[in-house]
């Protein structure tokens, strides 16, 4: 039987459980991007502590929806009222389970909803196959953050049927 991921807009009080899954995600998802560097890793926990979640979570511009799984919380996306994606994670032990795929469908939803026409996102080396797969194309020069190079990409979004 397949189970499905749930996906749900953030609560205030989820700022602790947001951050532990961006963080432990980061950890073992993304090595190919920071390479453990200790000074990349350093400080990328200290822009996704729970404080900033937090704020994050209070930011009217902002949706933060976490996937749940069998009643577990087991990954986390954010977009920007903007159309940008600023983040998808999704915890190690769930990757190719479709979490990440549910997230990034709910909030093309919400953009969808407020009227946005396309989607953005800066995407890692690690998350550039994936987000292809979910018909993402690249749109521009890669740019470094922290010296982490990122590949903008966009998809268009098909009007929401009423």
């Amino acid at each position: 039987m397949d189970i499905y991921p749930q996906v749900l807009p953030a609560k205030a009080s989820d700022a602790s459980l947001v951050s532990r899954i961006l963080i432990r995600s980061f950890r073992a998802g993304c090595a190919l991007d920071h390479r453990n560097n200790p000074l990349l890793v350093n400080a990328w926990l200290r822009r996704h502590s729970a404080e900033q979640v937090s704020a994050w979570l209070s930011d009217s511009t902002a949706q933060v929806e976490v996937a749940w799984l069998q009643g577990k919380p087991v990954g986390v996306g954010m977009v920007r009222n903007t159309g940008e994606v600023s983040l998808c994670y999704v915890l190690p032990e769930f990757f190719r389970r479709g979490v990440g795929q549910s997230l990034m469908k709910s909030l093309e939803r919400h953009l969808a909803r407020i009227g946005r026409a396309r989607v953005l996102i800066y995407s890692t080396l690690t998350g550039q196959g994936f987000y292809q797969h979910l018909g993402y194309r690249e749109n521009g020069q890669a740019l470094r953050v922290a010296s982490v190079p990122l590949r903008p990409m966009h998809k268009p979004l098909p009007p929401l049927d009423h």
